[in-house]
């Protein structure tokens, strides 16, 4: 019986993970509503479903590292964003630019490239900083719980 109640624990914990990464994710992209107004919501279910691959990674690394997110909660909040950035590039590149011939550095030097390559930075910032808070927040409840 331990077994079950210990894979329930970690099925648990790996869901309420998931919800608080969802959560920092679309709590990333309000930082366009000031920039697109009415449009917004638009934009903002237009760039979900764009970086929905993104968002899997996301929780599927979270599930796999989870106890290595715990531990270095910021060192991980830092990285992230930049990884995102580098990652939405490279799949903004793959496919179709790259069977039209065009080179990766012909791409990233692309003024538009680099605006939604920069957009993908900030977003993914707004993101890291909220899931700090959060997961801080969450890792601080289980402290006291444990502790009483």
């Amino acid at each position: 019986m331990r077994g079950h109640g210990s894979l329930w624990t970690l099925l648990r914990g790996s869901a309420a993970l998931c919800a608080r990464i969802v959560a920092a994710y679309c709590a990333g992209f309000l930082i366009l509503v000031p920039f697109t107004g009415i449009f917004a919501p638009f934009i903002i279910i237009f760039a979900i479903y764009l970086s929905w691959p993104l968002l899997i990674a996301a929780l599927c690394i979270g599930v796999a590292f989870q106890r290595s997110l715990h531990a270095h909660l910021l060192a991980w909040c830092r990285v992230a964003p930049f990884v995102v950035a580098l990652s939405y590039l490279l799949l903004d590149y793959g496919g179709v630019l790259e069977r039209r011939g065009i080179s990766l550095t012909e791409h990233i030097l692309n003024r538009a490239t680099l605006e939604r390559t920069a957009l993908a930075l900030v977003c993914s910032t707004v993101a890291a900083w909220v899931f700090f808070r959060i997961e801080s927040k969450h890792q601080v409840a289980c402290e006291d719980e444990t502790h009483l």
